[in-house]
């Protein structure tokens, strides 16, 4: 009893520990799409219609 509390003890803190180290590898600009300035559109429109 005592070796199957100990190896869930155990594997409890391998798994907070990597899920701890996963949580502060992660990129967090990994969805970010960038957008387009609104001023730069309008001179492409400019650009186009000349």
């Amino acid at each position: 009893m005592k070796i199957t509390e100990t190896m869930k003890e155990a594997a409890m803190k391998v798994g907070m520990l990597m899920a701890r180290v996963d949580i502060n590898t992660t990129c967090l600009w990994i969805n970010y799409q960038a957008k387009e300035p609104s001023g730069i559109r309008q001179m492409r429109k400019k650009k186009e219609c000349q």
